[in-house]
């Protein structure tokens, strides 16, 4: 048997349930009907039997958390956790996902008007696709969008998958799609057509990571406080200015490595978009890092980034090339036998000035 919540439910809480459905329709747990402001989680979910999706929002369901639940389901038309027909502001998280077939069996599915959702940390397997964001209309104004993904898991099908398994599939006006820090196969990206016989479709997606630098000396390593760090991208825009703090360390950054509007033949070996040149992608990496600190030699680094990473910068002490300038004298042009002779000099090195008697 499943739960609900329906027809204007709301501060409710359902947790530590243990449930099984059998049956078509057997939804594990479902928020339907304007619903809003709900606690799910904890909850351990099967389903069994066909169109049984294991948790589902629909119908107006909104500003509901669903975090550690644990979801398998075993049949045809079964997502693990799926949003449909005018849901938003919902907050899914910290989900162990899995999805056990490879017919229209996504991990998490997005389906109808389904805007400003957030998603982090949740673990997603499926025979079918990872992520599927469908609009599900063929009017642009009425896409689906702002939905983000982050520190999301993705794990890779290699056996019994659909012909067409995708990890992220867009389709039907699925606009504003952000996923950060997000695990998966780049070449398993795909922008499917709603409909072939409606030209007109807008879909997109933003890739993110999160870039942290490390400064140090390069002589023992120890961390170097108060080094600006400037970070551009490949297009020359600043992303990141800002200090080092006692630690060596900036403030991660999120950084954008691609955008896409259409599906492109990724190289599964390079994991990059660094050398693609296809009109539906916009690489923004590699990342231009310029370190800079009084008393040491600059330095530049170019990265790509790719997944999220830690980059290391090392800085040399700058050594002094300018000669000192010496100025000397005697207090006397003409000395005579037995005359007291005193002798200055004035030396100037690097700002510092010493005066010898």
């Amino acid at each position: 048997m499943d739960l609900m919540l329906n027809n204007t439910a709301y501060n409710n809480s359902l947790y530590s349930n243990e449930i099984t459905t059998y049956g078509m329709t057997g939804t594990g747990i479902r928020l339907t009907e304007t619903v809003n402001s709900n606690n799910i989680y904890s909850n351990n979910i099967t389903t069994n039997g066909s169109a049984s999706i294991g948790i589902l929002l629909s119908a107006t369901a909104f500003s509901n958390s669903v975090y550690s639940n644990i979801v398998v389901t075993y049949n045809e038309s079964s997502s693990g956790i799926g949003l449909a027909s005018t849901v938003y502001n919902n907050t899914i998280y910290n989900n162990n996902i899995t999805a056990l077939n490879a017919t229209k069996s996504g991990g998490i599915v997005l389906i109808n008007h389904i805007n400003n959702n957030t998603f982090h940390k949740n673990m997603i397997f499926s025979l079918s696709g990872g992520i599927v964001v469908n609009g599900t209309t063929d009017i642009v104004a009425e896409e689906t969008r702002f939905n983000t993904f982050t520190n999301d898991t993705i794990i890779p099908c290699s056996l019994g998958c659909a012909g067409n398994y995708q990890d992220i599939v867009l389709t039907a006006n699925a606009t504003d799609i952000t996923f950060t820090n997000v695990s998966f196969n780049k070449s398993r990206v795909a922008f499917v057509p709603r409909d072939l016989g409606v030209p007109v479709e807008k879909n997109n997606l933003t890739i993110r990571w999160f870039l942290d630098v490390r400064v140090a000396r390069n002589t023992d390593n120890t961390a170097l406080q108060g080094a600006e760090v400037v970070v551009n991208n490949s297009f020359g825009a600043n992303v990141f200015t800002d200090n080092t703090d006692a630690n060596g360390r900036i403030a991660t950054v999120t950084v954008t490595e691609f955008t896409m509007n259409g599906s492109v033949p990724f190289n599964a070996a390079t994991d990059t978009c660094v050398g693609i040149n296809n009109v539906n992608i916009t690489c923004f990496t590699p990342m231009n890092i310029s370190v800079n600190l009084s008393g040491y030699n600059s330095n530049f680094t170019s990265v790509d980034v790719n997944r999220s990473k830690l980059v290391n910068v090392s800085l040399s002490l700058a050594v002094d090339v300018t000669a000192p300038a010496i100025v000397t004298g005697f207090n006397a042009s003409s000395p005579l036998v037995n005359d007291v002779i005193n002798f200055t000099g004035n030396i100037t090195d690097t700002g510092l000035t010493g005066l010898i008697m």
